[in-house]
């Protein structure tokens, strides 16, 4: 069961380094490895109680601005779909970050690889 544990640790790690290369294909991957680790890493904090990774005065502000930036889309902006389909999904980046120090605590080798 161990040796499960490691190789679900050393894909996620592989797979989160790789977003370095794809950015070479265009947006569609680095978006989509940013978006299902974002996702991935709201479920297992949800799921184990660990939200002190949000607990950081930049992410706060980081959210803040997210939040803001969503309530001018509604109230202020001409044309509102196409204002929220630039800013509706700012937070997920954030999330990733979040994401990002997970892994570094996790595992320091990580940082030899980007």
């Amino acid at each position: 069961m161990n040796n499960i544990k490691y190789s679900n640790s050393v894909l996620i790690n592989l797979i989160t380094v790789s977003l370095i290369p794809f950015l070479i294909w265009g947006p569609f991957f680095p978006d989509l490895i940013v978006s299902v680790s974002a996702l991935f890493f709201l479920i297992y904090v949800s799921k184990n109680n660990k939200f002190y990774f949000f607990n950081n005065k930049p992410l706060i502000i980081f959210f803040s601005f997210c939040i803001y930036c969503i309530l001018l889309s509604i109230f202020i902006a001409e044309d509102m779909m196409l204002s929220f389909e630039s800013s509706l999904f700012y937070f997920r980046t954030g999330v990733f970050s979040c994401f990002i120090l997970y892994l570094i605590d996790k595992d320091k080798n990580i940082l030899t690889f980007f």
